[in-house]
């Protein structure tokens, strides 16, 4: 039996990718995504989610401190996250 495409409901508001990059940032947190022209909200990360970035980070620190010159580390503000997630800015140095 083969896939079938997802759909949304024709009384969903469809929207183009200009309206897309048009939109503010949702102001409860978290982002948007555009799929098929239907907009989704994403929420932010919880507890879970910020408890495992935190044992990561503290992974890869250790990790650097024991093997200099292996790298860097950098802590990205929520705004870097949302621009490299749409493709709009890398990171330098």
């Amino acid at each position: 039996m083969g896939a079938h495409p997802a759909t949304a409901s024709p009384l969903v508001r469809r929207y183009t990718l200009e309206e897309f990059w048009e939109l503010e940032a949702p102001l409860e947190g978290g982002y948007y995504e555009l799929i098929a022209g239907v907009l989704y909200v994403v929420p932010p990360p919880t507890g879970p989610h910020n408890i495992a970035i935190s044992n990561l980070n503290r992974v890869f620190s250790r990790y650097l401190d024991a093997h200099p010159g292996a790298g860097h580390e950098r802590v990205l503000d929520a705004d870097h996250v949302r621009a490299l997630a749409a493709g709009g800015h890398r990171l330098s140095g």
